[in-house]
């Protein structure tokens, strides 16, 4: 008698166990269905639409960062950037390593005015392993505050990174940049970056040309 309630017991726990792997895939493809019919009335004009789909997906997995994202982008196109602001911050505090939502939370920021605090949160996000997409955001706002001895150190960690994957083009790029702002920073500060103008212009001519 025993035995056979520790049976039932079992195979009661398996049904379960079973149940919520189903239910889990059932919300994981409605979550996605809904995000793509979102796209779908968003390239066909009826953002009203698209709105209640990313809507509706978010109250379905509230941990979907494409959720978030996709929602957030939507509030963004139509100017309401405040409300953009607090779909990624919500989304966030749901998603605590959204990489990708830092990233569109400090773009928010940024429109919203809270420049000091869109270059905090995209530090968080480097610091964080958003990679170079992270650090390119992070560069840009840089560049835009002129804080070129700021950019100038994020262009070399980009281009750091370059060269560990071995991506020639982006190393490229970044030893072009880079030099370019040596030369900036070297004439705004002589003292706290002492390279020689003519040194740098060497290094961005060397860059430029591939060697």
């Amino acid at each position: 008698m025993r035995r056979s309630r520790l049976l039932a017991l079992q195979v009661s726990a398996v049904v379960s166990v079973v149940a919520l792997v189903f239910a889990g895939e059932a919300r994981a493809s409605s979550v996605d269905e809904l995000i793509a019919s979102a796209e779908r009335q968003i390239a066909q004009g009826n953002e009203d639409v698209a709105l209640r789909r990313y809507t509706d997906a978010v109250t379905l997995d509230r941990s979907c960062e494409r959720c978030y994202l996709g929602l957030g982008a939507l509030r963004e196109k139509r100017g309401d950037f405040t409300e953009a602001l607090r779909v990624y911050t919500v989304g966030l505090a749901n998603r605590a390593e959204g990489a990708k939502l830092r990233i569109a939370r400090a773009g928010a920021l940024w429109r919203v005015g809270q420049r000091e605090e869109a270059v905090k949160e995209l530090e968080e996000a480097a610091a964080r392993g958003g990679g170079v997409d992270a650090l390119r955001a992070l560069a840009a706002r840089y560049r835009e505050l002129k804080r070129v001895p700021a950019e100038l150190a994020v262009v070399r960690r980009i281009a750091r990174i370059a060269e560990r994957d071995g991506n020639e083009a982006l190393k490229q790029e970044m030893s072009v940049l880079g030099a370019a702002l040596s030369l900036v920073a070297s004439s705004l500060d002589p003292v706290g970056h002492p390279e020689a103008p003519d040194a740098a212009r060497r290094a961005l001519a060397r860059a430029a040309a591939g060697r």
